[in-house]
């Protein structure tokens, strides 16, 4: 899958540690801006002095804002905790309320309300001390956010992120002024809202949007399609925008560039230009995902067809167990039972066959099992590599030695000569099984009085081993499904000799792992030649 950013669904971690960041930063600001009104130390109250400092009681409604937020990320199981947040809530709503009034009053009337002379409301609504209206109203917003997030229920929490966003854009747009030194918002004292107060404001309005991803306004943020990939990349560059696009207004104003009708129409370019490469940028991240997410599904269709031939394998296992094995085992047992209870009356001609078909049908079982244990311990990775130096001569020989009876049965003769002894550094175990394989093949669908003959040719890189039989040959259109896994081609050989058909397929992937190939050469009634080749690679 693609990689995802911070607002999608299933990145949890990430969004989590943003959620604990955001609501850290704000419960920070208010401690830092509380420890300067208690010390009386100017520089904790704001960021610097030209910005404004965060009000007293602003400072304890972030804290208590902060504090029920961490309680409802914590999740505690006793419910007096839980109940502790709607508290927190509650008396937010309550200094909002009173600040709201006392506010709306002094603008109305242009004096003090008489709540302020009352002791209880002094400390809140004493003139250095009261919180502005538009921060008051922010508030009042926040505290029934936070009683609609403690409900958890998802209509809640779309209300409750309905609610926050006005909040997320003020605070925004404030801050936006403040980097752009514009102050023609700032100087309104019951509307502005110092720098530090914004930034907290937009770390509660940021954490709040992430504690529900899956509301309706966030869905299609939070969606892993390419839409909801699209929004979250264009999120940033939205940020960033309106500061550019600020900036070049405030310049060009500046230096009287916007003026005539050309002048706005040149702002008006600039404005397209800047959407342009925002568009560029966002649609350019999106090409790079889509690229990844192809790469993704291109490696979800290689494993598909891993498992597909996996489930052949698995078939061709049960396949084998349930049919091709239990053949020479019935050989066996009809053989073995014939004997035991024909002994007595049998000539000796007629117990050396039993006996001959007895030690053939042993054979024929041992290869099957064989081949399975290879083939086995080959898929599940057990099968290593164990290179040493070979005698590939000797090793020929010997696989012809062990089939000489079988091929004596069937007035075979089986031709090899090489004058010189012929090494190569690989691995004896894969060669033999790849040798006593092609050679039984050989023998079993070779014709009575027929012949195999095996070759080496060696070049500076590879030594080419040759087995060549006199059989029946195999058809072309079968030809490409000889080493292919998941098909079946064990037909039976000239005498009705019994088979897998497992051998080629392994045959063929012990050369590749051998770092060589394999192909066959036939024509139908005449006979096959398979050939492959192993590496000549110093030790």
């Amino acid at each position: 899958m693609p990689k995802t950013t911070l607002f999608s669904s299933d990145n949890s971690g990430a969004r989590q540690f943003f959620i604990w960041v955001s609501v850290c930063l704000a419960l920070l600001l208010s401690l830092l801006d509380l420890a300067g009104w208690i010390f009386n130390i100017a520089v904790l109250r704001s960021l610097t002095p030209q910005l404004g400092t965060m009000n007293l009681i602003t400072a304890i409604c972030f804290i208590l804002t902060s504090s029920a937020l961490l309680i409802i990320l914590l999740d505690f199981p006793s419910t007096r905790i839980k109940s502790l947040s709607v508290f927190l809530a509650v008396v937010i709503c309550f200094i909002s309320l009173v600040s709201v009034y006392a506010c709306t009053y002094y603008i109305e009337t242009g004096r003090e309300s008489s709540l302020t002379s009352l002791s209880g409301f002094s400390f809140f609504l004493s003139p250095e001390k009261r919180v502005t209206l538009l921060t008051s109203c922010d508030f009042l917003l926040i505290g029934i956010i936070i009683l609609l997030l403690v409900t958890k229920k998802e209509n809640a929490s779309e209300i409750a992120h309905f609610l926050i966003i006005p909040i997320f854009f003020i605070s925004y747009y404030t801050i936006v002024k403040y980097i752009l030194d514009v102050n023609s918002v700032v100087g309104l004292s019951n509307i502005s809202i110092p720098l530090n107060t914004d930034i907290a404001f937009c770390s509660v309005c940021t954490a709040v949007l992430l504690m529900r991803p899956q509301t309706w306004l966030l869905k299609t943020f939070t969606s892993l399609n390419t839409g909801g990939i699209f929004a979250r990349k264009l999120i940033p560059a939205l940020i960033i925008l309106p500061l550019v696009i600020g900036w070049l207004h405030k310049e060009g104003d500046r230096v009287s560039l916007f003026k005539s009708e050309e002048d706005v129409i040149l702002l008006a370019i600039i404005y397209t230009i800047c959407f342009l490469v925002l568009v560029w940028m966002t649609a350019r991240s999106v090409n790079k995902i889509d690229i990844r997410r192809r790469a993704s599904e291109e490696a979800l269709r290689e494993r598909e067809i891993q498992l597909t031939e996996l489930n052949a394998t698995k078939d061709t296992f049960f396949n084998i167990l349930a049919h091709d094995l239990k053949n020479p085992f019935t050989s066996i047992l009809g053989s073995s039972e014939l004997l035991y209870e024909n002994i007595g009356n049998l000539e000796t001609k007629n117990i050396k066959e039993l006996a001959l078909i007895l030690n053939d049908s042993a054979k024929s079982g041992y290869a099957i099992l064989q081949n399975l244990l290879d083939w086995s311990r080959s898929q599940t990775g057990l099968l290593k590599i164990n290179p040493e130096r070979v005698n590939l001569r000797n090793l020929i020989n010997e696989n012809i030695s062990t089939l000489q009876l079988a091929a004596a049965n069937k007035d075979i003769k089986i031709y090899y000569k090489a004058e010189e002894d012929i090494f190569v550094y690989s691995d004896k175990n894969m060669i033999n099984t790849i040798l006593r394989n092609l050679l039984s093949n050989a023998v079993k669908f070779t014709f009575k009085s027929g012949r195999v003959a095996v070759t080496t040719t060696s070049t500076n890189d590879e030594v080419v081993v040759s087995v060549k039989d006199s059989g029946i040959g195999i058809p072309e259109e079968k030809i490409k499904e000889l080493f292919r896994i998941g098909t079946r081609n064990s037909n039976p050989g000239t005498e009705n000799e019994q088979g897998t058909g497992l051998g080629l397929k392994l045959s063929k992937e012990f050369v590749e792992k051998l770092g060589g190939r394999i192909w066959v050469e036939c024509i139908e009634t005449t006979g096959s030649e398979f050939r492959f080749s192993i590496p000549i690679t110093k030790g």
